[in-house]
């Protein structure tokens, strides 16, 4: 398995950062295993397991933080990752909030305005307007990502380190010591590196961070340690299957 369709997927939905670049002029250029170098093999073998667990996990917690024209928004729900669907709660940064309802899957969204964002695990089956998934606007982009961050078997390592995934560092999140790797990069695969990843040393994801067009901040989405749950779909989505 190769890491191919989350790059598909972020190539349609990602733009290289501005002056985010990870390059290192080559009178500096660190060795493997250094932060700002390609990663070792131990370590993309951990990155090569992350969407694998994400899979395994099935029911995941989810909380995502974007900022669109100056104004934040803030999702938190639940993704099944093996049947490649999400429901979460939102709320703006307005003065009152917008708050509401979300669920997607591969191909389309339903919204549920006016909803308490706390009721993502149990919704009602009606009312809910429901559209195609695009890949234009930044939130749907977002929403893809999500749900790419899954696969049902584990990444080729060895492609990874090909494509250039490199160490940036580490840091402690959600309590958990994580390490820091970019995505394939642009010179080896074509695929602009947008994105950042941050793997436990169980190869488990804990956060990510995007760069999403039309987003005035980096878009982070997270990834919480424990268990998930079930949550139900509403029928104008269940009849529109992914």
């Amino acid at each position: 398995m190769s890491w191919r369709p989350l790059t598909a997927a972020l190539a349609a939905v990602l733009v290289l950062a501005t002056g985010c670049s990870d390059a290192t002029p080559e009178d500096a250029a660190p060795t493997d295993g250094q932060s700002g170098g390609v990663v070792t093999t131990a370590q993309a073998e951990t990155l090569a397991v992350a969407r694998f667990n994400n899979y395994r996990r099935h029911f995941v917690p989810l909380e995502v933080t974007m900022e669109l024209d100056g104004q934040a928004i803030t999702l938190t729900g639940m993704v099944d990752f093996r049947a490649g669907r999400a429901s979460a709660g939102f709320v703006t940064g307005d003065s009152p909030p917008n708050r509401g309802l979300l669920q997607w899957n591969q191909t389309h969204v339903a919204l549920l305005a006016d909803a308490d964002p706390a009721g993502y695990l149990r919704g009602p089956a009606q009312g809910w307007d429901v559209r195609p998934l695009g890949d234009t606007q930044p939130l749907d982009r977002v929403l893809r990502v999500v749900l790419a961050l899954s696969a049902d078997r584990p990444d080729n390592p060895l492609l990874l380190r090909q494509g250039g995934v490199r160490l940036l560092g580490t840091e402690t999140v959600l309590g958990v010591e994580t390490t820091i790797m970019s995505g394939p990069d642009e010179a080896k695969t074509g695929t602009p590196s947008s994105i950042r990843y941050w793997v436990d040393d169980t190869g488990h994801l804990l956060q990510v961070e995007v760069n999403v067009p039309g987003a005035t901040k980096l878009t982070v989405i997270r990834l919480p340690p424990g268990s998930g749950e079930k949550f139900a779909v509403n029928s104008g989505l269940r009849r529109r299957t992914g």
